[in-house]
């Protein structure tokens, strides 16, 4: 007689509120010749929002009867030297899901010109140098981060410390935010920052079912390599004084 096998892999990609989910459950039961392929429907469903905010970076204005700012799916920001700007990508796991790993990768384009900007750490450039109020104790890196020459783009991958347990929950998870805002640091000269009129940064959010993998490398290592790429785009639009500057937020599954 077969032992018994039984393994199950769900996984969901998601940039802020534009989602799409794979999921299932695979039981491979034997006893003698007969071989039962049973499915069942399981379920991991998370979303990706930040604040709205105003041009120059501040909150916007509360809808009424709200007490804080709408939580949307882009922002257009007008960069300029030395200013900070509100954004918050922030991962919410909604009531059912099951237990689940859950990580945000965060890739920014124009990776030689960013290196050549010496306020931005020239060759040792990291994305703190562009963000703040990254908790690496929540949301920790993975090193070292990927370095695609060709796209030259640059990839940091940030994983949840822990499994998001929602066993029993009734309510939706709102986990901390990968960051709080976006930096231009005001050392950087405007020639400089015109070099990045191009740059994006794209934010992506994926969750796998934790179920049936011992740790979160073969939960990540399953996901990358079984997941159909998927892709979708919403975008974030900056300006600076003579040029914009694209910011685009891509959701893509089994990447």
């Amino acid at each position: 007689m077969f032992k018994s096998k039984r393994a199950i892999i769900m996984a969901l990609t998601i940039v802020l509120s534009l989602s799409l989910s794979v999921y299932g459950t695979l039981a491979f039961l034997t006893d003698s010749s007969t071989v039962v392929n049973t499915f069942t429907v399981g379920n991991v469903d998370i979303t990706v929002d930040e604040t709205e905010v105003n041009p120059d970076g501040t909150a916007a204005t509360p809808p009424e009867g709200s007490d804080e700012p709408n939580r949307v799916e882009e922002n257009d920001y007008h960069l300029i030297p030395g200013h900070s700007y509100i954004k918050d990508p922030t991962m919410t796991v909604h009531a059912g899901s099951e237990d689940s790993y859950v990580r945000m990768k965060v890739t920014l384009s124009n990776l030689e010109e960013l290196k050549a900007i010496p306020a931005l750490g020239g060759e040792n450039f990291e994305l703190a140098s562009l963000v703040e109020g990254l908790n690496e104790e929540i949301w920790v890196p993975v090193e070292p981060a990927v370095v695609d020459e060709e796209a030259n783009t640059i990839t940091f991958e940030f994983r949840y410390h822990e499994v998001v347990s929602m066993e029993g929950a009734t309510e939706d998870l709102v986990l901390e935010p990968l960051f709080e805002q976006f930096v231009v640091p005001g050392e950087i000269t405007g020639d400089q920052l015109a070099t990045l009129s191009e740059m994006t940064m794209t934010i992506n959010g994926h969750a796998i079912q934790a179920y049936s993998f011992d740790t979160a490398d073969a939960a990540w290592a399953a996901f990358d390599a079984q997941m159909t790429t998927t892709t979708t785009t919403a975008e974030d639009t900056t300006t600076t004084d003579d040029t914009t500057t694209t910011d685009d937020t891509t959701t893509t599954a089994g990447e």
